[in-house]
């Protein structure tokens, strides 16, 4: 008898046999690609991570730039504002300062000190209307209050060569005896990010700038009075912000 003709697996069929037969599945991965997928990944990642950190240290940095410039602009505006509300119709008082001698007759005291790294820290004293201004007890006074701006030491910071002060308002009501108007002084903190404060007078009758208003001669208001500040962000950046302000009219024009 004849034998039954060999009949051929289609060529396809024959691969899937022959893997199928040999234990081999060529569907996977190999290492090469497995480890070529997580370079890239690890890359995508690097990237990605950098422009998200990128973007928060940029928001970061505005919203610092933010406070610092919000605080800056409410010192500065209450500052100006006090200024020239400032009245040469009344002498400081007497008896509610330490300075009581030197400001004996004076209607705007200024002197010069220092603090840590020789940085100003000035004080300013002045009669002002008060105008739209906080009175403790305000139905008694005459409208005219005396403003004081001195620089306070932070006692967490005493000790810290880049550490930030206290600048203190301290308000007494024009009212007599003066210990009444001791009783009614309001004193509070306008800012603790304080690097220093500077202020500096234009005498008109010298025509010159100077750095205290505190001589015999200087009684009267300065025509112009600028003041620096600096300040500290809560990130660490210092800026400086300087402004003048005039106190009344002046007939020369000051070079500044």
């Amino acid at each position: 008898p004849m034998p039954p003709p060999l009949i051929r697996a289609p060529r396809k069929n024959r691969r899937n046999w022959v893997n199928k037969k040999s234990g081999k599945d060529r569907s996977g991965f190999t290492l090469l690609e497995v480890l070529l997928s997580l370079v890239i990944l690890v890359g995508i990642t690097t990237v990605t991570w950098r422009a998200l950190s990128g973007i928060m240290r940029t928001r970061q940095l505005l919203d610092d730039q933010r406070v610092l410039d919000s605080t800056a602009n409410s010192l500065i505006l209450r500052l100006t504002r006090e200024l020239q509300l400032a009245d040469d119709s009344r002498t400081l008082l007497k008896g509610v300062l330490d300075e009581d001698q030197a400001l004996a007759g004076k209607k705007l005291y200024g002197v010069r000190q220092e603090l840590g790294s020789d940085r100003p820290a000035d004080t300013i004293y002045f009669m002002a209307r008060s105008g739209a201004q906080y009175v403790e007890g305000s139905e008694t006074t005459t409208g005219v209050i005396q403003i004081t701006y001195r620089v306070a030491e932070d006692p967490d910071q005493a000790n810290s060569p880049e550490s930030t002060y206290y600048l203190i308002r301290d308000e007494t009501p024009d009212v007599r005896p003066v210990e009444k108007a001791r009783r009614k002084t309001v004193t509070f903190p306008i800012t603790n990010r304080l690097m220093s404060l500077k202020f500096r007078y234009f005498d008109q009758q010298s025509d010159q700038w100077t750095d205290i208003w505190s001589s015999e001669e200087q009684i009267s208001l300065p025509s112009i009075i600028e003041f620096t500040i600096e300040l500290k962000s809560p990130l660490g950046r210092v800026s400086r912000y300087t402004t003048a302000v005039p106190v009344r009219a002046a007939g020369a024009t000051p070079a500044l």
